[in-house]
């Protein structure tokens, strides 16, 4: 299943096929792939705020 990746102003950047497509930003700016969390249990947390 596909799903339009959405951004901060509201429109869709991208298309990501699965969650280990993802990529965030560790605690040191590091850019981190959900993929590698494959195999494991993960639980994702969005702790942004305005």
């Amino acid at each position: 299943m596909d799903w339009p990746v959405g951004r901060a102003d509201g429109l869709s950047s991208a298309v990501m096929s699965n969650f280990f497509d993802f990529e965030m930003n560790d605690i040191n700016g590091e850019t981190v792939t959900f993929d590698n969390f494959r195999n494991q249990v993960s639980l994702v947390v969005n702790v942004a705020s305005k």
